[in-house]
C-alpha cells in the first residue's frame, strides 16, 4: 500500500522565536520533515521586511523542491501568500475565500499530485468569518475529483473543523501542539484527508525556525474492510 509522507508548515516570513529571519534555518526544518510535499503559509516575496528577498526561490534552491507561489495579497510593492514544494505538482490554482469588510485577504491554492487533489490555506483569526471559509473550504474538498487532502494554518482549535469533517475529511489519530501562543499549546495546523485516502500517522518536527511547528503526516489509500 502506497503510503506518502506530507508536511505544513506556517514559516511567518522566516522570522524565528529568536527574533532573526533565517531561511537557511527554515529550510534544514522542512527537510526534516521528510515530506515529499510541503504547504508553506506566510511567505514573502520582495517585501522590504524580509530585505526583499524572493522567499519562494531562495528556499527552493536550498531544499531542492520546487516552489509554486501564490500571492494573496501586495503589500509595499510585494506580495505575501502561500506555497506548495514539491515534485510533480500540476493544475496549480488559487482561489479567494470569504472575508468581511477590510479584512486582510485570505485564499486557496489547490494542485494535483500524484493522483490527488491538494487544497493549502490559511485561515483568518477573526471568529466572525473563520466559519464562512471554513465551510467554503469544505466545499472545494467536496468538488475535488478523487482522494483529496486540506493542508494549512486553520487558526482554530479541532472542534471548530465540522464543516471539514462532514465534507468526508478527518485528521487522523493523535493531537498536537503546533503553536504556543501566552503559554497556551494548541493545534491550529492541520493535514486532513478523505474520499478514499486517511491519515495513518502524523507528527511534528521541533524547531525554532518559526512561532509554528510543522505537521507532518503520512497519508494512505483506505485500508478495505476485513471479512
Amino acid at each position: 500500500m502506497t503510503i506518502n509522507r506530507v508536511a505544513t508548515f506556517n514559516i511567518r516570513h522566516g522570522l524565528g522565536a529568536d527574533g532573526v529571519i533565517d531561511l537557511d534555518r527554515v529550510a534544514h526544518t522542512m527537510a526534516a520533515t521528510g515530506a515529499d510535499l510541503i504547504a508553506l503559509q506566510e511567505v514573502d516575496r520582495g517585501l522590504d521586511r524580509t530585505g526583499m528577498v524572493d522567499q519562494p526561490e531562495v528556499l527552493s534552491e536550498l531544499t531542492g523542491f520546487p516552489i509554486h507561489f501564490r500571492s494573496v495579497l501586495k503589500r509595499g510593492g510585494g506580495r505575501y501568500g502561500l506555497a506548495l514544494a514539491g515534485e510533480g505538482l500540476s493544475e496549480v490554482t488559487y482561489a479567494e475565500l470569504p472575508r468581511a469588510g477590510d479584512e486582510q485577504a485570505r485564499g486557496v491554492v489547490g494542485a494535483s499530485w500524484r493522483g490527488l487533489a491538494v487544497l493549502v490555506s490559511h485561515l483568518t483569526t477573526q471568529a466572525e468569518i473563520r466559519p464562512q471559509q471554513t465551510s467554503a473550504l469544505a466545499d472545494m474538498a467536496r468538488r475535488a475529483a478523487g482522494p483529496v487532502m486540506v493542508l494549512g494554518d486553520l487558526n482554530q482549535d479541532r472542534r471548530h473543523l465540522s464543516a471539514l469533517l462532514d465534507a468526508g475529511l478527518n485528521p487522523g489519530p493523535g493531537r498536537h501542539t503546533t503553536f504556543l501562543h501566552l503559554g497556551r499549546r494548541r493545534q491550529i495546523d492541520y493535514v486532513l484527508a478523505g474520499n478514499g485516502i486517511e491519515v495513518v500517522r502524523s507528527w511534528t518536527v521541533p524547531t525554532d525556525a518559526s512561532d509554528h511547528l510543522p505537521l507532518v503526516a503520512e497519508i494512505q489509500p483506505v485500508a478495505p474492510p476485513r471479512r
